[in-house]
């Protein structure tokens, strides 16, 4: 989840790491795996795809200091670049992951690339590039499930506790077998898996839609595992299809993703159910502080500047959150108005695009 959430024509953030450990005796070499991320994903509620840009694109330097000098190697037309076993990564529809198209070492200075192609060098500006002033996203708490056979006849993992996250699992299997994992945060009144109540307008064809799906199809001969890239999932309960043999709940388990922000404040009190409100809160927050404060983690992922300037307050209280809203709050004045107005959310990508959409949203913007 790097390079972060920003308006990207204003502000793009680089990071920076040690990776002195990863380097070894004679030669080396370096990658990077690239996902749409927010910036030519589908984004908030209308499902706008490719408002920032339509090309993905890599800005990477490797400083070697040494005794005789310092060394850079930089991301120029000499890289080259081919497509692997991610099919499709959206942050809302999830991931399409095929594991017979893996390409075992494609990081590794042996490596044959000879079928891949080189890369097209992309004139970008870099004045709006800054160092990143965000908090890092972690993975955080894990969660085995138990299974339910649903009503219908769906088997369902139930996890226990809804969270913004993914699933990772082991699986063996026919080479070519394809899994569905459906993510949803609650069953209907007859107990079935349901993502009917994430929509206002009532979805006729939502089960073939891809939205909070991931699909792994099997490269066969023996255990596999799998943990999806570049996507998250506002969940606690799972449909899983098209799984080979019997499901065993313990080789599955949900990890939580957010912004790594130490806890500040605890409450507690002798009420049960004031303790499970408190417990709620957090996890709330925890679903929502993705990069940005967001409204929910499924749907929109918008960060709602009403809703953020509300829950300030108890967010402050329960975790450190400046560096977190620090970031974000530039992102706010990058985007804020000539009258002073800002928008209904952080960052707002509608500003770019002359459509409905854009009008609709410039309405409640104004």
């Amino acid at each position: 989840f790097t390079p972060g959430y920003t308006p990207y024509d204003k502000m793009l953030q680089y990071q920076v790491y040690d990776v002195t450990t990863l380097l070894q005796p004679g030669e080396n070499a370096i990658g990077a795996l690239l996902g749409d991320g927010w910036y030519r994903g589908k984004v908030y509620i209308t499902n706008t795809r490719n408002v920032y840009g339509t090309r993905l694109g890599l800005l990477a330097q490797l400083v070697i200091e040494t005794e005789a000098g310092t060394v850079i190697v930089a991301s120029d037309g000499a890289w080259k670049a081919a497509t692997g076993p991610i099919l499709k990564s959206d942050m809302k529809d999830g991931e399409i992951y095929d594991a017979r198209l893996e390409m075992p070492g494609w990081c590794s200075p042996g490596f044959d690339d000879a079928a891949w192609k080189s890369v097209r060098v992309a004139d970008h500006g870099k004045n709006n590039m800054v160092a990143s002033m965000g908090v890092p996203v972690r993975r955080k708490e894990t969660f085995t499930p138990r299974l339910i056979q649903a009503p219908n006849g769906d088997s369902v993992l139930d996890f226990g506790q809804n969270l913004a996250g993914v699933v990772h699992f082991k699986v063996r299997g026919p080479r070519g077998t394809t899994i569905r994992l459906r993510h949803g945060e609650a069953l209907d009144k007859d107990g079935n898996f349901t993502l009917a109540h994430l929509f206002a307008v009532k979805q006729p064809d939502l089960d073939q839609k891809p939205f909070q799906e991931v699909r792994y199809t099997l490269k066969g001969g023996g255990q596999e595992e799998y943990e999806p890239h570049f996507t998250i999932h506002g969940f606690r309960y799972v449909q899983v299809s098209g799984y080979p043999g019997t499901i065993d709940p313990q080789d599955f388990y949900s990890v939580a993703i957010y912004s790594d922000m130490p806890p500040s404040g605890t409450f507690t009190c002798s009420e049960p159910l004031i303790d499970q409100l408190h417990h709620n809160t957090i996890w709330s927050m925890k679903s929502n502080f993705l990069d940005l404060p967001t409204a929910c983690p499924q749907r929109e992922r918008a960060g709602w500047t009403g809703d953020a300037q509300i829950f300030t307050t108890s967010a402050s209280f329960l975790m450190d959150t400046r560096a977190f809203f620090r970031k974000w709050l530039r992102e706010l004045v990058l985007e804020q108005r000539p009258d002073g107005m800002v928008g209904c959310f952080v960052p707002n990508p509608y500003r770019l695009l002359k459509t409905g959409s854009a009008r609709f949203f410039g309405v409640l913007d104004g």
